[in-house]
């Protein structure tokens, strides 16, 4: 190769092609001659040596696992700095990796062929929810042998966390006794995952009651299986307030990783339990509310708290079946089933059969049968009633024992002394409540005196 001297100096180029015909890995030297323009020949010189280094470096395949927030950034990883791994191959320690994202560069030192490259809060928070995004990387050796710029594999950035849309129930709009079960359901925004089974939602039914989680991880629902329990009550089924949702433990999640937030709805306003259905649980039984008896014995009326039948299905009128009567006391008993039943509106009036004659002191109990009054939607009226009692009319006369002589002050004979004082005469009664009136008559002449413990000292005038 040659070149003219200008200044004594001369450039010489050296062809592609004969550089690239050097050997890889191999240590060159080469002469340099010259002669003056008389033809003197100067000594010809050896150069120092050098080595040939054609090898390129690479970079390896950058994969989501490399990247710190993995194929989805959420908003929690965004406000760290992130990491990316790049691993290369051929690559001096020391040497610098670049990557590019978003337009803005980070860099890291190579260390036994890989680099953690910062990306920073800032630049991750840059990036824009809802998009997608690939990031690029370059690195030399120590010769300036560029590797292939090596583009990532792209990942989504998710920094919106879930929020509730609404809750609902799979049933139709009804009145719910105890027992029954309602599935209520809570719709988030996208798929959210449950990590342990705590969740629960807080419902207003007369008191605050946790319904426990059913089911819905990966799915977009979180399921709630709502058993109505003996003393709940609502004319309309909702939750407490808008935070009666509560994770109680356990995360709630979305793909990325973002926590959901529980917020519901106001109560009674759209989106709530209470707007989507109408939902009435109703576990109050029938009861007795009052009980009135004939003036003569025959019937009895009894008022229920509510319109009742004698299924759990709504239908069916009352029978004398239906109740049970007994009596305590006194000396009059009853049938226990009634010989006879008519009603008017919640009021039933019962036929009595009694035996014996009532003296008042009777106190009849009325009371459902076992399984046979039910409401509407099926509660039964419990066997336990309180205003449910009366006490029978007396119809028994009450009766005078004999008098004897011995009943009178004076006795047998009534002599010219005794005659000017007040005589008395015991009259025993039985069946005579205390205050009633006893009434003598002796020769035409009345004498009265009240009735206590079933006696009566009745006072005769001297006069009399």
């Amino acid at each position: 190769y040659t070149g003219s001297v200008s200044s004594n100096s001369a450039a010489v180029t050296v062809s592609a092609a004969g550089l690239q015909g050097l050997t890889d890995g191999q240590s060159y030297t080469l002469t340099a001659d010259v002669s003056d323009a008389a033809g003197n020949a100067a000594a010809q010189v050896t150069s120092s040596s050098f080595s040939v280094d054609s090898s390129v470096p690479s970079i390896s395949a950058i994969a989501t696992s490399a990247l710190s927030w993995g194929a989805s950034l959420n908003a929690t990883e965004d406000n760290s700095n992130g990491t990316v791994t790049v691993t290369t191959v051929g690559v001096e320690d020391g040497q610098t990796v670049t990557i590019t994202l978003n337009s803005a560069t980070y860099t890291a030192s190579v260390s036994s062929n890989s680099a953690a490259v910062t990306v920073s809060a800032a630049g991750l928070q840059a990036l824009t929810d809802g998009s997608s995004y690939t990031l690029t990387a370059d690195v030399s050796d120590a010769n300036g042998n560029a590797a292939a710029q090596v583009t990532s594999s792209a990942f989504s950035v998710d920094t919106s966390a879930p929020t509730v849309l609404y809750v609902t129930a799979a049933e139709n709009n009804g009145t719910f006794k105890a027992g029954d079960v309602i599935n209520i359901s809570a719709r988030f925004s996208e798929v959210i995952t449950v990590s342990v089974d705590t969740p629960h939602l807080t419902l207003s039914v007369g008191s605050a009651y946790d319904v426990d989680y059913n089911s819905g991880s990966t799915t977009e629902y979180l399921n709630f299986q709502y058993t109505v329990q003996a003393g709940h009550t609502s004319a309309d089924l909702d939750y407490v307030a808008t935070n009666s949702l509560d994770a109680n433990g356990a995360t709630i999640v979305d793909d990325a990783g973002n926590t959901a937030i529980l917020t519901l709805a106001t109560p009674g306003e759209t989106n709530s339990l209470g707007s989507a259905k109408e939902f009435v649980i109703d576990t109050t039984a029938p009861t007795i509310t009052g009980t009135t008896l004939a003036a003569n014995n025959s019937t009895i009326s009894v008022t229920l708290s509510e319109a009742v039948y004698d299924t759990n299905g709504g239908s069916g009128a009352l029978e004398v079946s239906d109740f049970a009567l007994s009596i305590s006391g006194g000396s009059a008993t009853v049938s226990a089933t009634p010989s006879s039943i008519s009603s008017s509106g919640n009021v039933y009036t019962l036929g009595l059969s009694l035996s014996g004659t009532p003296n008042g002191s009777e106190t009849l109990t009325v009371k459902p049968v076992i399984s046979s009054i039910y409401d509407a939607i099926g509660n039964a009226a419990s066997t336990t009633q309180s205003n449910n009692t009366v006490t029978l009319y007396d119809k028994a006369a009450p009766v005078i024992s004999a008098i004897a002589t011995s009943a009178f002050s004076w006795a047998a004979v009534l002599n010219a002394t005794e005659d000017n004082s007040n005589g008395t005469v015991t009259v025993t009664t039985s069946g005579a409540e205390d205050g009633q009136t006893v009434t003598i008559t002796l020769n035409s002449a009345t004498y009265t005196a009240s009735v206590s413990s079933n006696s009566a000292a009745v006072t005769v005038s001297a006069a009399g």
